[in-house]
């Protein structure tokens, strides 16, 4: 039987992308990350080509509409979950962020 890989895209490439996130998520069996975006292109191309991932987008929103992605790891500073949330679930992708995921309840239950 074989296993599908989930095609992940990365959405941040700062320290925690770089210590847990990164290294985790490319070593996993059932993971593929295919693309990662950050505000810092060369930062993000430098990870890409330590790690082989094809694809690196300085514009957040051409990677939430990458069509190549099933999921979005989005590490980012927490003021920005919500609405990054909100757009990445809306594009129909799967989402993984970290804690906290929202700062008001309201918008936790609304990303519900």
């Amino acid at each position: 039987m074989s296993l599908q890989k989930t095609r992940l895209g990365l959405l941040g490439a700062g320290f925690m992308a770089q210590q847990a996130h990164l290294p985790c998520f490319a070593a996993a069996p059932n993971c593929e990350v295919r693309a990662i975006g950050s505000y810092r292109p060369r930062l993000a191309a430098a990870l890409a080509e330590t790690y082989g991932i094809p694809r690196v987008y300085a514009d957040y929103r051409s990677l939430i509409d990458d069509p190549d992605l099933d999921a979005i790891v989005c590490i980012q500073p927490f003021h920005n979950h919500f609405h990054l949330g909100k757009e990445i679930l809306a594009a129909g992708k799967s989402l993984f962020t970290e804690k906290p995921m929202v700062t008001r309840l309201a918008d936790g239950q609304e990303l519900v």
